[in-house]
């Protein structure tokens, strides 16, 4: 049988209806995956003992606030840890084309293709709460007042259209719930999120005037949430990060007295990020950073008879604000100012004295950027 896709077109009137009809959606692909479960466990036991795979987008709802909604439909299982037999069920929420496919699979043996079922909703806490309720049912299908033979069978809404006003039945509440903590292994770990950025600059702090400026750099997320190294029960705000990179400043020419000098700027950059405040629907984040440039500067005359060559040690630090938004997949844009504190701020000078270029005690920084997200 093929993926059943349950998809909802949500206006910002019919928000609360988009979400109920995702919650049907929910009773309907889990009512046909329990149908391809073997006889033997679709009627469920006290307390039975399940592994929940759960794997899900940073922005979405942990694994334990995921496993205590499903605990709110039914208390009939235990997480299962380790290599402890129980039955075994994946969840995957996943960012996709702009909205949030959620998906159940329930492996049904190794002579026998996994049952796999997809809900689409247009934010990751309302398709959370629909794979809960999927979830539940898969787990005992007489949440609801069904049996073995009277699952729901509730028809997902045709593509393009609202769902329906009508509320999703309420949760059977036992007369004896048990709560447990899931188990810390049940999530699957991923590794720490790598950008790749290109930005074009405008800066005040090198040279006289504004210096054109193009950079590379990479930048590591080695706390993103679902990480292997991700610290539990963290701040969301609280997501430290690091880039390596390069400037390189456009030659500029400055003349004085009849010499036309040519500052060539390159430099490595070292950026630190403490936090990263995202938006609700994580597409909008604001960095603040620390940084710092180790280079050199070049310094060419030309139009005099004792014109010379000079190269000079460059050293900045300075503190920054970065805007990143993500239109779509793992693109993204952004923009970012910077106050910058030049540490050398050599004099370049003519024979006579004659002021050529100074770094300024402060400067800033001004550019726009894009890049990709691994």
């Amino acid at each position: 049988m093929p993926p059943i896709h349950a998809s909802l077109v949500s206006t910002p009137r019919s928000r609360r209806r988009a979400a109920s009809g995702v919650l049907f959606a929910a009773l309907a692909v889990a009512s046909r995956a329990t149908a391809q479960t073997p006889r033997a466990t679709a009627t469920p036991v006290e307390h039975e003992r399940v592994h929940v795979a759960y794997d899900a987008d940073e922005r979405c709802p942990r694994y334990e606030a995921f496993a205590d909604n499903v605990r709110v439909y039914t208390s009939r299982w235990t997480a299962a840890e380790g290599d402890e037999p129980g039955r075994r069920l994946r969840v995957t929420l996943e960012p996709r084309d702009g909205r949030v496919v959620g998906t159940l699979e329930i492996p049904q043996g190794d002579a026998t293709p996994s049952a796999r079922r997809e809900i689409a909703g247009p934010d990751c806490a309302t398709v959370a709460r629909a794979m809960a309720v999927a979830v539940a049912v898969a787990i005992d299908p007489r949440v609801f007042g069904g049996g073995d033979d009277d699952a729901p069978e509730v028809a997902p809404p045709a593509p393009g259209e609202t769902a329906t006003t009508a509320e999703p039945p309420a949760p059977r509440t036992s007369p004896r719930p048990e709560r447990r903590s899931p188990s810390p292994a049940a999530p699957r770990r991923r590794l720490p999120r790598l950008s790749l950025e290109a930005r074009a600059e405008l800066t005040s702090a090198v040279v006289a005037g504004l210096l054109p400026v193009v950079g590379l750099a990479i930048e590591v997320e080695p706390f993103s949430r679902g990480a292997a190294t991700a610290p539990r029960r963290a701040p969301r705000w609280l997501r430290p990060s690091f880039a390596l990179g390069l400037r390189q400043g456009i030659p500029k020419e400055l003349t004085s007295s009849s010499v036309v000098t040519t500052f060539t700027w390159t430099a490595g950059l070292l950026r630190l990020c403490p936090a990263r405040i995202a938006s609700r629907d994580g597409r909008l984040e604001v960095v603040p950073c620390l940084e710092g440039d180790a280079g050199v500067l070049r310094a060419d005359a030309s139009g005099s008879f004792d014109a010379r060559r000079t190269s000079n040690l460059w050293l900045d630090v300075g503190a920054s604000t970065r805007l990143a938004w993500t239109p779509a997949g793992p693109w993204f844009v952004g923009a970012a100012a910077a106050a910058v504190v030049p540490v050398t701020r050599n004099r370049f000078e003519l024979t006579d004295r004659a002021l050529v270029s100074r770094a300024p005690r402060l400067g800033v920084t001004f550019g726009l950027s894009t890049g990709v997200r691994f």
